[in-house]
């Protein structure tokens, strides 16, 4: 695997307002974000051929919001003095 991106990412502009689907619904699918997508912009999001790279985007997501709930409750715990 190479490190560099080869094509410009087709969710760029519209990550934003993804990411606050995802906030708001955490279990939410990809397809029914590509749905979504595809309704408020058809004219880029309708074949739904970019789906499998919004499904990449939406684990990547999800598995950084998921070592921030497990790391950061451990950085908390390790940065408080224990008690004697």
């Amino acid at each position: 695997k190479h490190w560099w991106k080869t094509r410009v990412d087709p969710f760029a502009d519209a990550w934003s307002t993804i990411e606050g689907w995802l906030i708001a619904e955490p279990a939410v699918s990809a397809n029914d974000l590509m749905d979504r997508l595809a309704a408020m912009i058809p004219d880029l999001y309708a074949s739904k051929a970019q789906l499998r790279t919004l499904q990449r985007r939406v684990k990547t997501w999800r598995t950084e919001r998921a070592k921030e709930m497990v790391l950061g409750s451990l950085r908390k715990s390790a940065a408080m003095p224990a008690e004697i």
